[in-house]
């Protein structure tokens, strides 16, 4: 993975004295009074500008050193030494002893939030202060962290016409066995409150991976473009504890699909006043959202008029960030040739390996991009964890999890139920993938349209010449002018 530039720098330049760390992270004993003795994984992260490590650490393009320990059964008001040498002491991009000259922020972080995806940002996690210090080559450094601040819940800013929606799931609380709830964020129409007795037609756009419908809400705040501010809009969020739920119904996340079509639809459509009819009910989503989108229309056929899917994730195993699954001989790590697999590229440059980028992904703990697929694909292991796709180490891919991965691979799922779909799916599939997608995910549309070929749909579907990962525009424009079209109808 591409790493901190200045970091690499000074890692060529550094003396060959290595510099003595201590952080002494101490648990609070009032901030810990009424929690359980705590057993998991405790993060002390460091960054060169961000204010707060705990969300430079979250940065897929520019690594922050993270240092990482498990843990159990740690008490109010004990303290956990991180020094070189701690046995179970895990460092990335670098060992605490190798961590160059430079001037850092450091914080402290302990994951307690059960549904945040990320560590250090979830509402109930505890963190420290962040502190800053200098590190010069040979010299000793000590520092106290002490969790003593617990992140919160972060504000939602509703305006006249962006509100929120939040409710508790049914069927995902009984899935986890605990209250679980949904949440949405709403742009209404202009004329939403002159005309209280109309009803509109509804856009549901899911975000991508790492968005929630908070980002959403500042995003979108103007629309989605000429046309859109007769529309009802509505981003539900699709952040669960293990990442994007993709709201699919899945062994490990539960039934978000289910969730979302029984619970939230209903109830968001209801207090704002969508029309109700499925004819004027859309679907649509970028990157895991444009995935989600696909997947939503090939599972309820008859909820929706149409989905406009932009540059969605792997729709066909068979190219799953250019590696075919299906093969035995496939490693996700490495090319046939033997090279480092690619996973994140723009401008024709590399700029995040997979190997890399996974093992930055593992030590940060449940909520990353390759483990929520696997949360949504893989069968659940006994310990509720979804099983791995392929071996953390080696890179070899399990062919008996990918073998439970066909039945969600959106190619063969139109394959082998086309005599039933193809009725209820014309007119209604729109997928556009970038030449150069950044994610490498042009491969598995290209196979897509072969698919929709040769079982003759109607269904447009392209790869298009010079777009990254992005919104289509004109794919945009066409659902916003069918969407109104559908309310004059």
């Amino acid at each position: 993975m591409k790493r901190l530039l200045t970091l690499a720098l000074v890692l060529c330049a550094a003396p060959a004295a290595a510099a003595q760390v201590r952080f002494d992270v101490v648990f609070d004993e009032e901030t810990f009074a009424r929690v359980e003795p705590y057993t998991g994984r405790v993060f002390v992260a460091l960054s060169e500008g961000a204010a707060e490590p705990r969300i430079a650490i979250h940065d897929w393009f520019q690594e922050a050193p993270l240092f990482a320990l498990d843990v159990r059964g740690v008490e109010a008001g004990e303290t956990l030494v991180f020094e070189a040498g701690r046995a179970g002491l895990v460092g990335d991009p670098v060992a605490l002893d190798d961590l160059p000259p430079g001037r850092f922020r450091v914080q402290a972080i302990v994951r307690l939030d059960p549904d945040s995806p990320r560590a250090g940002r979830g509402a109930l996690d505890i963190v420290s202060e962040p502190v800053a210090f200098v590190l010069a080559g040979g010299e000793a450094v000590r520092i106290e962290l002490r969790l003593t601040r617990r992140v919160g819940k972060p504000p939602f800013e509703e305006t006249q016409r962006i509100k929120e929606l939040e409710i508790e799931s049914d069927v995902l609380s009984a899935f986890h066995g605990r209250p679980l709830g949904l949440r949405a964020s709403v742009r209404l129409p202009r004329a939403w409150h002159d005309e209280p007795e109309r009803t509109w037609p509804v856009i549901w756009f899911v975000m991508g991976f790492g968005q929630d419908h908070r980002d959403a809400a500042r995003m979108f705040s103007a629309g989605l473009g000429p046309g859109s501010d007769e529309l009802l809009i509505v981003f539900p969020d699709p952040t669960c504890f293990r990442g994007h739920s993709a709201f699919y119904d899945s062994p490990t996340n539960g039934p978000y699909g289910r969730a979302l079509v029984e619970e939230l639809i209903p109830a968001v459509e209801e207090a704002f006043r969508a029309s109700g009819s499925a004819q004027q009910r859309f679907v649509t989503g970028g990157s895991s959202g444009g995935w989600t989108a696909l997947a939503l229309q090939l599972t309820y056929p008859d909820i929706f008029a149409a989905c406009y899917s932009h540059v969605p994730d792997p729709v066909d195993f068979r190219a799953w960030i250019d590696a075919d699954l299906y093969d035995p001989e496939t490693n996700v790590y490495q090319l046939e040739d033997g090279s480092p697999r690619p996973m994140i590229r723009s401008s024709g440059q590399v700029l995040v390996w997979m190997k890399e980028f996974v093992a930055r992904e593992d030590l940060l703990g449940p909520g990353g991009q390759i483990g929520s697929l696997e949360a949504t694909f893989s069968p659940r292991a006994e310990d509720g964890s979804p099983l791995p796709m392929f071996d953390r180490v080696t890179g070899a891919v399990q062919p008996e999890v990918v073998e439970a991965w066909r039945a969600h691979d959106l190619s063969l799922v139109l394959q082998d139920n086309w005599e039933s779909l193809g009725p209820k799916l014309e007119g209604k599939l729109f997928v556009w993938a970038g030449e150069f997608d950044n994610f490498h995910l042009e491969g598995p549309v290209a196979l897509l349209i072969d698919t929709l070929a040769d079982l003759d749909s109607d269904a447009v579907v392209e790869v298009v010449p010079g777009m990254a990962h992005t919104l289509h525009t004109p794919g945009v424009q066409a659902m916003l002018e069918r969407a109104l079209a559908s309310g004059r109808d």
